[in-house]
């Protein structure tokens, strides 16, 4: 991956406008368009002021290094999500860093005859969900998929409404979500 490149997926994660990063820089924004782009080398000096406003170093920057919370989320890192559902337990997967916000990973544990109807996310995805053991019913609104253990259901036209362990033992799996591409774009 690029300078350009890891510089963008950078920015982008930090929910920086291209400008207000060019400011905290001290550089013009077409600056910063430039060197997404490949088109400009900055000066170590400028290395710097990026990595400082980027809250990251000038080797991950230039690619030499990527920290391990980048690529490894260790058991006791997960966060446990708050939910008001007897028997749901979802748990956060929160990887660090150089994440341009392509997919947020969770893992669920439902309990049987526990029910998550609470919705964790609103906007238009991509689903992805692997059952490791149990039953899980997934409720899509116009039919439910009757899951079991091995299963994995790739959902691109719906979103699960609700998830439903019909079975005796916890239905535990992962849970992908990928917003699409156009989360990406500059605003």
């Amino acid at each position: 991956m690029s300078l350009g490149d890891r510089l963008r997926r950078l920015r982008i994660n930090s929910q920086l406008r291209v400008r207000d990063l060019a400011k905290q820089v001290g550089v013009s924004a077409s600056f910063i368009y430039q060197l997404e782009q490949g088109r400009v080398s900055p000066s170590y000096s400028t290395l710097k002021g990026l990595a400082r406003a980027l809250g990251t170093s000038v080797a991950v920057l230039l690619g030499e290094e990527v920290p391990e919370d980048w690529v490894l989320v260790r058991r006791e890192a997960r966060r446990r999500l708050v939910v008001d559902e007897p028997g749901v337990l979802l748990q956060l997967l929160p990887f660090l860093g150089m994440r341009s916000k392509r997919m947020q990973a969770l893992t669920f544990a439902l309990e049987p005859g526990a029910v998550h109807r609470r919705p964790l996310f609103e906007h238009r995805r991509d689903d992805l969900i692997y059952l490791e053991e149990g039953e899980l019913e997934v409720e899509l609104g116009h039919r439910r998929l009757r899951m079991r253990a091995g299963d994995v259901a790739h959902l691109v036209l719906d979103s699960p409404r609700e998830l439903l362990n019909p079975g005796t033992v916890p239905a535990r799996g992962l849970w992908v979500v990928s917003p699409p591409a156009a989360a990406e774009e500059e605003t």
